[in-house]
């Protein structure tokens, strides 16, 4: 809101899915974010604002910290396969889960509470809806809210958060005597975070995949309860948390928590149902339960096929107000991007992969621009004039755009472009990806999406894209055997991404 001051916050986790989202938007809003993660971002332009968590460990953060929030943490539904086939990797695997989490929203409180003239007002912690009983073991089944003063669910899933949110609580200001002095001037908040529903990444870049091939469902009985959100309202309830002006929890409420779930009840059934008519595809085969046991194991296995039915009271009578509350409605507007999950795992499925390149100019503002296309052959995709895609059906082209960074290239070159004939071209040496065109967009149209993106936005889509590039990597990595050169690190640029699918070719 224009209404809020600009703050610093710092994020931990700030390159996940969730933690992207976040950060872009905080940054839209003009706040300073200080960024923590296990390495900085290559090509981060706020090298000055990306630490990593040794870094925090080692010298705290940097005065002047207003708020704190913690996204960070290890997938609980990671499918390797040697948790499955080793005891001793699992238990691992389980203290890497909690160590994740809690040890590094102590690591944050306690540099919060080091931070000059005075500790942030606010450390926010997400935890998740896992915290709730099954509602499937009832009839009728409840409804939880955040005045639910039982106790957590005893799955892994209930443990985990109710050490999370413990951390918050209490862990957290014990964790160092300067954290427990200071504990009396920073509020603490617990975010229960729902099924994150988001474009380029959460459970609908996984669960995405057998839709667009025809092979989806619902996973289970169908009829166990889904407690989702749509990733602006994920990222819109935390910035409530860190930025409205919240009156304290009410004696019906147990704790300062706030469920990131939307308001509408809904099964797994219905989110299966509601994901296949977005991608126009059915939903006829159903996951067995047996087969989801095989590939999580037992203890993990209930947070796909188990659940509870979650209202967010409490966020809205802090006076939230949610942007997607149907849940047909959050998937058809997830499902309109050009460039998502969802497609680039279809598209993976392709024998084989062409990489070229292709001069495009939308106007004399952005002459120097080239723009690389991803082209899966087999689907019916053909180039037009101008450099534009046409796809037959749901499948759309890949346009990624690049700014100029090195040497330029000769206006013949540039010519390819029925557009780009008069102007001259630069190629990127370690190029920016800056936007994601659907073909089928007027060219003026085209333009007018270009001229609106902010720096913060070019920003979230060169993540979106080196993601994107490096998952294609790792799954014609694994087709492959790995023979042709490995997973890539996180920091390497479009270049080395390129090179590297290139041997895959």
């Amino acid at each position: 809101s224009p209404s809020v001051r600009p703050s610093v916050i710092a994020v931990g986790g700030a390159s996940g899915f969730i933690g992207r989202y976040l950060v872009r938007s905080l940054r839209s809003a003009g706040h300073r974010v200080v960024t923590v993660d296990r390495s900085r971002g290559a090509g981060d332009a706020r090298q000055q604002d990306a630490l990593t968590w040794p870094e925090v460990e080692r010298c705290g953060l940097p005065d002047g910290v207003e708020l704190v929030c913690n996204l960070s943490g290890r997938s609980i539904l990671d499918a390797a396969p040697a948790l499955r086939l080793s005891t001793v990797a699992y238990r691992r695997y389980v203290s890497e889960l909690f160590d994740s989490r809690i040890g590094r929203i102590r690591c944050l409180a306690a540099a919060a509470a080091a931070v000059r003239p005075k500790p942030p007002s606010r450390l926010v912690g997400v935890s998740a809806v896992g915290y709730y009983p099954s509602s499937m073991r009832a009839d009728p089944p409840p409804v939880f809210d955040e005045s639910y003063a039982g106790p957590p669910d005893p799955s892994l899933a209930g443990r985990l958060c109710a050490s999370i949110e413990a951390a918050v609580f209490e862990g957290a200001a014990k964790s160092t005597e300067a954290a427990a002095a200071a504990a009396g001037d920073t509020r603490q908040i617990a975010v229960r975070m729902g099924v994150a529903l988001g474009r380029d990444g959460g459970a609908l870049a996984s669960m995405a995949w057998p839709f667009r091939l025809g092979i989806g469902g619902p996973t289970g009985s169908g009829r166990q309860p889904v407690a989702w959100v749509h990733i602006s309202d994920a990222v819109g309830v935390l910035e409530h948390a860190l930025l409205a002006d919240l009156p304290p929890p009410t004696p019906s409420f147990n704790s300062d928590v706030l469920n990131a779930v939307a308001p509408a009840l809904n099964t797994n059934a219905e989110l299966a149902a509601a994901l296949a008519a977005s991608l126009r595809r059915p939903a006829l085969l159903t996951t067995p339960a047996a087969v989801v046991r095989l590939m999580f194991g037992t203890e993990r296995a209930g947070v796909l096929t188990d659940g509870a039915f979650v209202s967010p009271r409490r966020t809205l009578e802090t006076s939230y107000q949610f942007r997607f509350v149907d849940l047909r409605e959050a998937m058809r507007d997830l499902s309109n991007s050009i460039f998502s999950s969802m497609k680039i795992a279809n598209w993976c499925m392709s024998p084989f992969i062409k990489i070229f390149h292709h001069s495009l100019t939308i106007s004399s503002e952005y002459s120097k621009y080239l723009v690389y296309f991803i082209d899966f052959s087999d689907f019916s995709i053909k180039m037009t004039g101008g450099g534009l895609y046409e796809a037959e059906g749901t499948t759309q082209a890949v346009l990624i755009g690049l700014t100029a960074a090195a040497k330029s290239v000769s206006a013949e070159d540039a010519g390819a472009s029925e557009m780009g004939q008069q102007q001259q071209q630069v190629a990127a040496a370690d190029a920016v990806p800056f936007t994601h065109l659907p073909g089928s967009l007027k060219r003026a149209e085209q333009t007018k999406i270009l001229q609106s993106l902010s720096e913060e936005e070019l920003q979230l889509e060169r993540d979106a894209v080196m993601d994107q590039l490096r998952q294609i990597c790792g799954i014609l990595a694994e087709r492959q055997g790995g023979e042709a050169g490995g997973e890539l690190p996180p920091e390497a640029s479009l270049n080395e991404v390129r090179s590297q699918m290139r041997l895959y070719s």
